[in-house]
């Protein structure tokens, strides 16, 4: 059991406490789900993590996250950090998202979803 002076993993540590700001419980959330798809192959690593926040965080929760990565992203692990970045780029026009151009091992797109085309602009 972590003490009040111990930090958990992925949650910054300020001024020798634990700082329980929003930013922090979505770092702490986004680096879970890096835990998560650690059990999964190299290969759907990013991709599953972009696909989860980009289908279960309100647009509140991605726009802070969003502005934390742009700032370095301080407390996020390697493969959340990566994917953070995938996923900002795609919200800034920039490129596709994994998650969305990923399709699924049966060679369809996501149920329910149209297939993303990409241009030479960014999304199509």
């Amino acid at each position: 059991m972590a003490h009040a002076h111990e930090a958990r993993p992925g949650v910054p540590e300020i001024e020798g406490r634990e700082h329980k700001t929003t930013l922090d419980r979505l770092i702490y959330m986004a680096n879970q789900i890096g835990w998560f798809f650690k059990s999964q192959p190299e290969r759907l690593r990013i991709p599953g993590i972009v696909d989860h926040i980009q289908h279960f965080w309100d647009p509140r929760m991605k726009k802070e996250i969003f502005e934390h990565v742009g700032a370095g992203g301080a407390g996020l692990e390697p493969e959340p950090l990566e994917a953070l970045q995938v996923l900002k780029a795609a919200h800034d026009g920039k490129a596709a998202t994994r998650g969305e151009a990923e399709v699924v091992e049966t060679g369809q797109p996501r149920t329910g979803e149209a297939p993303l085309e990409v241009t030479e602009n960014g999304r199509g």
